[in-house]
């Protein structure tokens, strides 16, 4: 045998950079800005948009009060894959194909749909004395669209998911601390982006403890609070304005029959998504 061959050193690869703390989408939508805003993320966010509230009280022309504070996610525990750097520096792709319905429009915050309709939502609003919150009033073109056009729905969804958001943050956000060992079970995770780079959840019911399942009413409202941590993360750190505003939900039914469906929490799930997170 020759002698043994020299070993060689690869090249260590650049650790990857922290992502930018990013607010809800509504504050970047109003700036017309493309890139994220720097706003340190262990600071309570609604101290980061304060000031851009005060000077300009208006989104999409609905008057907007003070936002709700709905998470505290520590400096250290956002992960450096949360805005990856091809999003930035992607080209947005305004439309997408459907194997059903062939070229869709995606729907962005800044895009209206229907100028007339939206005036009408505006001045339904406005004679109805409404104050939104900025986080649902950015959302007012995707609750139009939603509601095909009907203003008088869509308002009603406004307005509804405003109240759900006052009343469930009302006790303070909800704390990566607060759902740490839940999330560490494997019911919910995020596993990276699909081919529009949009966020992709992941939610495993197989995974659901038996000690959760033994009191469905409380197993209930601890999914539902792991959802919302992970769909206000989604919101706040995984999206760029006009390039990727969304994400999708993958339900794996995987090693369940159908006696072992938990349809009551999956109904939970559906109705906190189909009323209060627009997509």
């Amino acid at each position: 045998a020759g002698p043994p061959r020299p070993q060689r050193s690869l090249p260590s690869r650049p650790a990857a950079p922290r992502p930018r703390s990013v607010p809800h989408r509504w504050a970047l939508v109003r700036t017309g800005a493309m890139a994220p805003l720097a706003v340190p993320s262990a600071r309570p966010l609604a101290e980061g948009w304060a000031a851009q509230i005060e000077e300009e009280r208006d989104v999409h022309g609905f008057e907007v009060g003070a936002e709700v504070l709905s998470l505290h996610v520590d400096a250290a525990n956002v992960s450096p894959l949360s805005l990856p750097e091809e999003l930035l520096s992607s080209s947005p792709r305004r439309r997408y194909f459907s194997s059903d319905t062939g070229d869709l429009d995606r729907i962005f915050a800044s895009t209206v749909p229907d100028e007339a309709k939206m005036d009408a939502l505006r001045e339904l609003a406005r004679a109805q004395g409404q104050v939104f919150l900025p986080s649902v009033a950015s959302d007012a073109p995707r609750y139009l669209s939603r509601a095909k056009g009907d203003t008088r729905k869509a308002l009603r969804d406004m307005v509804e998911t405003q109240e759900w958001r006052r009343s469930y943050f009302s006790a303070g956000p909800v704390t990566d601390a607060s759902v740490k060992e839940d999330l560490s079970r494997g019911v919910m995770y995020f596993a990276g982006r699909d081919h529009l780079l949009r966020p992709a959840l992941v939610l495993r019911p197989a995974r659901l403890p038996d000690s959760w399942m033994a009191n469905r009413t409380l197993a209930t409202g601890r999914i539902i609070r792991l959802l919302v941590f992970c769909l206000e993360y989604m919101l706040q750190y995984m999206l760029a304005p006009g390039r990727v505003e969304s994400g999708i939900i993958l339900l794996d039914m995987a090693n369940l029959s159908i006696a072992q469906l938990p349809f009551g929490v999956l109904r939970s799930i559906f109705s906190l998504l189909g009323s209060h997170y627009v997509n």
